[in-house]
């Protein structure tokens, strides 16, 4: 699971696994699922009939959402949590 930081100290707060469970949209559980099979921006948006440029956000919004800062560690919380 992972940890909550101290917002009053200035740290970013970091949704536990259940929380981000429930944040997270259905088009960026999708979008989260495709990542961690490898495929690249252009190739998920292809799959899901998106632009890439909106590929693009769903992942800033898992990101931002779960406190990471690559795909490749929201991949691997989503291998982690069972999600993927």
């Amino acid at each position: 699971m992972l940890r909550r930081e101290d917002t009053a100290a200035g740290q970013p707060r970091v949704a536990a696994s259940g929380e981000a469970v429930t944040a997270l949209t259905p088009r960026e559980s999708e979008v989260l699922k495709l990542v961690a099979q490898g495929l690249s921006n252009a190739d998920i948006a292809r799959q899901l009939v998106l632009s890439e440029h909106t590929v693009y956000r769903h992942l800033a919004n898992i990101l931002r959402k779960l406190g990471l800062s690559s795909p490749a560690a929201a991949a691997a919380w989503g291998v982690r949590t069972g999600r993927v």
